[in-house]
């Protein structure tokens, strides 16, 4: 859900700017260098662009996080420890995409969108069945008029075949139908009142609609209007063709200057005769919209027409080109938005932070005394310990460990001293000196005991290190702590899975953990490897398949999704998967895991599935 309209936001912002600069080009290029035929052909290549970049988009993969980061909900991502990278976060920049949160109006929009279009395909379709019942009752034209839609026909350079000219008193205006039931239609009554020179101008331009086939185009256009309803560039970019359709055929019907005037005449005189327009969905016709027309008018009457009515091939093939690199450029533009699952609104639980004076957060503020006293100047160990947090900050790491280890001496208690102990495990985090700062963490563990956010964090670290016994120690020591702390009970249960352990104590693990976090996508990813572990196949595919639709851009997700459907023998879909997963940048061993499955598979398959047809 949030993947389709991602790729619709950003494919329509793309398309809209590539839109635009057509339209600027066009308006600025005089029309006796490009013709209407030209100009209609390269608005159906900006459609045809307008339409592709959807489909790319849904395939762009962003950056993804390290398991380890993305495994904590946003509380315990803050935690110091709790970082993939090996360095303080970096100032803000502006990165891609910006996140829209997900809301639960994305649907009931898409089931709007969904409606729209069947109504509107629905409209079309009724629109053709009752033109062509139209078509059926209208009377045949006199025999003497036969030879002239011939004439017509072969002024514009038609071979269709089969055509037919026919009054009918239930039109409004000239048109020309098909393509099922190919007719040019005259009214009734501006058949009697209509001068013979008049209806052979008229009737040049609707056989110039049926020459250049604009009533297939013209069926295609109606189709791609209704299943993109809601899409405004698509509306916008039709609405080009109706105008260059009908200026393109006025070039066929015109002739020299002068007859283009006496055209021109012609063309007002009609719709005086109609009493207004009034255009079908399902046909083209000489007097289309008020707007339109008088742009028509405006062409004939200065003559600012191209003197070649036709399509000019080689200058639309170079414009062509350009504008399909210009696609391909905008096809590799990355994600401005996308949707983030929504967050849970309760506060994370408190585990996930440390208990004061750890990384203390500020009271709130209280109400302000009329006269209040002037606070007292900071201790001289406040101030170094400040020091210590900005020379961390500033990335100054060896200078923050040596003000750290300065101020342990001096610490007035455990807690305290504790607190120490984890800044200097942050400041060797950060360095890159794992080992260091386990053990600093191991000192603020010795003197708080009792603190399941340093187990925790701990944790953490071991888990980082692939010290997988000494994590899963931390892990249950801080579940004996605080039995519900979600982001233990969820690493411990996937550490459990992945070294054999008790499956169903993690099973049960996991499941407590997603109660108290249902959104958290991590939670769902160890519920199903832990499915995967028991042999529960069909569970694991289900819970692997909403998990990856939900995040269609974490690779380690659909690998587990691959071994699920390579163990449940569905070799195709797990190659496909395999693609996917390769697809949205893996960390390098996640890619040699990915490549080893996909040896399995592919010589498996007798030809390997294209995984952009998922």
């Amino acid at each position: 859900m949030t993947t389709f309209w991602s790729a619709i936001i950003n494919s329509t912002i793309l398309s809209a700017l590539l839109s635009l600069a057509v339209w600027l080009a066009l308006r600025i290029t005089p029309r006796h260098a490009l013709n209407a035929a030209t100009r209609y052909a390269l608005w159906w290549i900006v459609l045809a662009a307008t339409l592709a970049l959807p489909l790319v988009y849904i395939k762009l993969t962003p950056a993804n996080p390290a398991r380890e980061t993305a495994a904590l909900p946003d509380a315990a991502r803050d935690l110091p420890w709790a970082q993939s990278t090996a360095a303080p976060t970096a100032p803000r920049t502006i990165a891609l995409p910006l996140e829209i949160p997900a809301s639960e109006w994305l649907r009931p929009l898409l089931i709007f969108w969904i409606a729209a279009s069947l109504l509107l395909l629905a409209r079309v379709i009724l629109s053709y069945a009752a033109l062509y019942r139209r078509s059926a009752r209208a009377i045949a034209a006199p025999p003497e008029l036969h030879g002239r839609l011939e004439t017509w026909l072969a002024h514009s350079g038609s071979h269709r075949k089969n055509a037919r000219l026919a009054i009918s008193d239930e039109i409004e205006i000239p048109i020309a139908t098909g393509p099922f039931r190919t007719a040019v239609l005259i009214p009734a009554k501006l058949f009697a009142t209509m001068s013979d020179a008049d209806l052979d101008q008229i009737g040049r331009h609707e056989a110039a609609h049926l020459a250049r086939c604009d009533d297939y185009t013209l069926f295609a256009q109606r189709i791609v209007e209704a299943i993109f309803a809601l899409h405004p560039v698509v509306r916008w970019v039709t609405r080009q063709f109706d105008l260059e359709r009908e200026i393109a055929c006025d070039d066929r019907a015109a002739g020299s200057p002068e007859q283009a005037r006496s055209y021109a005449d012609c063309l007002t005189r009609t719709v005086a005769l109609c009493g207004g327009v009034r255009t079908s969905l399902a046909s083209v016709n000489a007097a289309d919209g008020r707007s339109h027309l008088s742009r028509r008018v405006e062409l004939l009457l200065t003559n600012s027409r191209a003197a070649q009515a036709s399509l000019l091939k080689g200058r639309c093939a170079l414009i062509a080109v350009a504008l399909i690199g210009a696609a391909s450029l905008l096809a590799k533009t990355p994600l401005l938005f996308a949707f983030a699952a929504t967050r849970a609104t309760n506060p994370a639980p408190a585990p996930f932070q440390f208990d004061p004076p750890i990384l203390t957060q500020p009271a709130p503020p209280q109400p302000q005394l009329l006269a209040q006293a002037t606070p007292p100047p900071p201790s001289p160990f406040t101030e170094q310990r400040n020091l210590g947090t900005k020379q961390l900050a500033d990335r100054h790491f060896d200078d923050a460990i040596a003000t750290f280890s300065r101020l342990l001496a001096d610490a007035p208690d455990d807690r305290t001293k504790a607190d120490l102990w984890s800044r200097l495990g942050e400041a060797y985090r950060y360095k890159g000196d794992f080992a260091s700062a386990i053990n600093a963490m191991e000192q603020a563990a010795a003197l708080l005991p009792d603190s399941a956010a340093v187990f925790t964090n701990l944790a953490l670290l071991y888990d980082v290190q692939g010290n997988l016994p000494q994590a899963r120690r931390c892990y249950e020591r801080t579940l004996a702590l605080d039995p519900n702390n979600p982001l233990a009970l969820n690493n411990l249960a996937y550490l459990l899975a992945e070294t054999n352990g008790d499956l169903d104590l993690a099973l049960t693990y996991a499941r407590t953990a997603h109660q108290k976090l249902p959104t958290f996508r991590e939670v769902n990813d160890t519920i199903g490897w832990i499915y995967l572990k028991k042999g529960l196949i069909s569970d694991a595919v289900g819970a692997f398949k909403i998990l990856t639709d939900a995040v269609p851009y974490n690779p380690e997700y659909h690998y587990h999704y691959a071994l699920a459907l390579f163990r449940q023998d569905d070799r195709e879909r797990a190659f496909i998967e395999c693609k996917w997963a390769e697809s949205t940048k893996p960390t390098p061993e996640l890619q040699k895991q990915i490549r080893a499955l996909m040896d399995k598979l592919a010589p498996n398959i007798d030809s390997p599935p294209d995984f952009f047809a998922k």
